[in-house]
């Protein structure tokens, strides 16, 4: 059994490594002028406009593993740092103001109709941003 099976592995093998030979690719010209590029030899009909032998890529490496820490070794918590830009509270406008925007958004849209430009977009919608933060 084991001697069926390595055959079969074998010529399987054989016929991977065929597959990736390097083949012949010739553009044939019909007589209407349309280009075909095939592995096969042109039609009766047909002229060769180019041949060149076409190599396969070569296969890409496996990208290297990740490294990652030891398992073993547990994490350290380090202190977070009092110097750095302080956070500032941000502020909130009313949600009138949000609502408004996007009112005279989408007013200056159908106002615009089919004539509307990125740059009108993009100033109506930052209006809608510093409005809605």
């Amino acid at each position: 059994m084991n001697r069926y099976l390595s055959i079969v592995v074998l010529a399987a093998a054989v016929l991977a490594a065929g597959s990736a030979c390097a083949q012949t690719v010739q553009k044939c010209v019909s007589p209407g002028g349309r280009a075909r590029y095939q592995s096969a030899p042109c039609a009766a009909h047909e002229r060769v406009a180019g041949t060149w032998d076409a190599a396969p890529d070569p296969p890409l490496e496996p990208a290297p593993a990740a490294r990652s820490r030891p398992l073993d070794r547990p994490r350290i918590a380090r202190p977070r740092s009092t110097r750095g830009p302080a956070r500032t509270a941000r502020q909130v406008s009313p949600p009138d103001a949000c609502a408004q925007a996007r009112r005279e958004r989408d007013e200056g849209e159908r106002r615009a109709g089919l004539k509307r430009t990125y740059a009108l977009l993009s100033s109506l919608q930052a209006r809608v941003f510093e409005a809605c933060r």
